[in-house]
């Protein structure tokens, strides 16, 4: 969401009603920006400004009575005593320009006054913001910058200690005569015409000057030099009517994202079809909750990251251990070379070198490597044998351990199939709990959501069954919440959730046994199928599986019940 000098001069004026008057207590600083922390009339709020995007914006959101500790100041080291304590003066835009400067004063230890300037340079892909000194009236020196660059051709310099210069005004690069030649020549090339008449007046923005052609192309048969530059006219000054009766905000939408914001409505972007139309009362509304959206975890890409890296794992998994039975069978038939090295000792003296093959009275043959000696056969007949043999446990000892990850990543799967039915905060602490198992490092989220309640599901008779969430969860139910004689409902060889059922020492009736096995049924894999084998048996007879893979779990003396599932 990019913003034109007619939305930044409308924002600066909400951000003016937030903020004027209020004190800078703190700030936090890194290449994305800085985030100053301030306090008016008994409220703490934040400004925000954003340069490390493609949609840079500045904000102002409340932070509610809890004090916001400062946080690294990056390149705003410099600044802290500049800026701490001063008050906020002014918040204005640069005329025709995306730039923002919020005036602040303060006064030294010694009631000298001083003043300064924060800069906010909302330009896409130019994005700066920056501290500034006044040194002499209207005159002020960078004193801190989130970008510096040396000047170039073209370009300002952009060093601290250097004199600030604003970003070169834009400049009409046609004059009216010309502008009239290259529009007829263009027509009926919307988007052409539309740069031609920014071009002419550095004041119209492109999205304004596409809803001059827009609108001019509806009333009239052809859009002619004289009838945009009428056009542009009649639409400057309804824009400026907009901006200065502070009318609300029209935001336009396509599948949720925010395509354009203006203060007038868009028809060339509102008419085309899938956009739906809104209206926000402030710019510095829609600002806040852009970034706040930008903010959140994408879990919707998070899950399928993560499917497609649980199923790589167990593609490698079943590619691994079908190597690995292949080398079990051969190592199975080590006895054969146990037996040829015998065979060979036995006859040393009939095995001329060299001999490609010997052949034994009873018919078998055995293969020789004419290089070598029999003695050397034998022993190299001995040396596969030793080899083969000392692999098995190894080969067995890892096949273990390949069955216990695929069963273990088959759950996780299945608990990101079933993350899409819960809530948002429930959807994310299960992408971030199966993130972690497979070590997918995500950026870690400063706000936790509040922990959900046990899920419950009432059974005959006033039972309750607690069905675990996540495997996280599963571990808590089993190990933490139930007790040594609390029933405990898996379903048999498929993922699913824990299910326990408190008895309070009691024993459970048959039909409530069943329905809490339809439970488990229907909190898992097997939710689809008519018909479900569920074992259970007691808490005390579950036991973990492995450290550090909460969910997966052994159990023994144990029950089974056949079940339809009970969907949840």
């Amino acid at each position: 969401m990019n913003l034109d000098h007619f939305v930044v001069a409308r924002l600066a004026c909400d951000l003016r009603g937030l903020l004027a008057g209020s004190r800078i207590d703190g700030f936090t600083a890194s290449n994305a920006g800085i985030i100053f922390f301030c306090y008016r009339r008994g409220k703490r709020y934040a400004l925000h400004i954003l340069v490390d995007s493609g949609s840079p914006t500045a904000c102002v959101y409340e932070l509610g009575e809890a004090r916001k500790e400062n946080g690294p100041l990056g390149w705003a080291s410099g600044v802290v005593t500049l800026l701490r304590g001063a008050t906020i003066d002014a918040i204005h835009a640069v005329p025709d320009d995306r730039v923002l400067y919020v005036d602040v004063s303060s006064r030294s230890t010694f009631g000298v006054p001083s003043r300064s300037r924060i800069v906010a340079e909302l330009q896409p892909r130019k994005a700066n913001a920056l501290v500034l000194r006044e040194t002499s009236a209207d005159v002020f020196l960078i004193v801190a910058a989130a970008k510096q660059f040396a000047a170039a051709a073209g370009v300002r310099n952009i060093r601290t200690g250097e004199r600030y210069e604003a970003p070169p005004p834009r400049r009409s690069t046609l004059d009216r005569a010309r502008f009239i030649v290259e529009a007829s020549e263009a027509a009926p090339d919307a988007e052409r015409l539309a740069r031609l008449l920014a071009q002419l007046d550095p004041a119209c923005s492109p999205p304004l000057a596409r809803e001059v052609v827009y609108r001019a192309d509806r009333v009239h048969t052809s859009s002619s030099a004289r009838t945009l530059i009428d056009g542009w006219t009649a639409l400057h000054a309804e824009v400026e009517d907009a901006l200065q009766d502070a009318r609300p905000v029209v935001v336009m939408r396509r599948q949720e994202r925010v395509v354009a914001c203006h203060l007038i409505r868009l028809g060339w972007i509102a008419d085309s079809e899938g956009t739906q139309i809104e209206q926000v009362k402030t710019v510095n509304e829609l600002c806040v909750a852009e970034l706040l959206s930008a903010r959140k975890p994408d879990d919707g890409q998070a899950l399928q990251a993560l499917h497609k890296r649980l199923a790589t794992m167990l593609a490698r998994a079943t590619e691994e251990g079908k190597s690995l039975e292949a080398a079990r069978a051969r190592a199975a038939d080590a006895e054969e070379f146990r037996v040829a090295g015998e065979t060979i000792y036995a006859h040393l003296s009939e095995i001329q070198t060299p001999a490609q093959s010997f052949t034994t009275e009873d018919g078998r043959r055995i293969i020789l490597d004419p290089l070598l000696t029999a003695k050397q056969n034998a022993a190299e007949y001995f040396r596969k044998y030793k080899k083969a043999r000392s692999g098995l446990p190894r080969i067995a000892a890892r096949l273990r351990v390949l069955r216990a990850n695929r069963e273990y990543w088959e759950h996780l799967a299945w608990e990101l199939d079933r993350a899409s039915d819960h809530d948002a905060a429930a959807r994310s602490a299960i992408v971030a709990e199966v993130a972690a198992a497979v070590g997918v490092k995500r950026k870690p989220q400063k706000q936790r959501a509040p922990k959900a309640g046990d899920r419950t599901v009432s059974l005959p008779g006033g039972a309750i069954a607690l069905v675990g969430r996540s495997p996280k969860d599963n571990e808590r139910l089993t190990f933490s919440v139930a007790g040594p004689n609390d029933y405990w409902f898996h379903v048999r060889g498929v993922p699913g959730a824990h299910v326990i059922v408190k008895t309070q020492g009691r024993e459970l009736a048959v039909e409530q046994i069943e329905a809490a096995a339809a439970v488990a049924a229907g909190h898992s894999r097997a939710v689809g199928a008519t018909s479900v084998e569920v074992d259970y048996t007691r808490r005390k007879h579950v036991r973990r599986q492995a450290a550090g893979r909460p969910g997966l779990v052994f159990y023994t003396d144990f029950n089974t019940v056949r079940v339809r599932p009970q969907t949840p």
